[in-house]
């Protein structure tokens, strides 16, 4: 019962110096850890404005709006569906005119 208690407390001891030396320790080449939160969230502000400048010019609806907010909300990056398109494809049979 000692031996399993003396090496439960060796682990636990090993555990704290490998983490503390690991935070310590600078890697060549990386990144601070906030930068890339930053951009992150830069990226979904920028998507954000764009997703409301349409919203306001009249180039979606609320419901295709409603649904980038509630993805962003959920922190993922959404593309705005475009515009309907004008263009009316052409009919199988012809049409006749009165």
């Amino acid at each position: 019962m000692v031996t399993a208690a003396v090496l439960l407390q060796l682990l636990i001891i090993i555990g704290a110096l490998y983490d503390t030396a690991r935070l310590l320790t600078a890697t060549a080449g990386s990144r601070p850890r906030g930068s890339r939160h930053r951009r992150r969230r830069a990226e979904l502000e920028a998507a954000e404005r764009r997703l409301v400048a349409q919203r306001l010019g009249g180039e979606i609806g609320a419901a295709p709006y409603r649904a980038g907010m509630r993805s962003f909300a959920d922190g993922h990056r959404h593309r705005a569906p475009s515009p309907p398109s004008r263009h009316v494809p052409p009919t199988d049979s012809p049409q006749e005119l009165p």
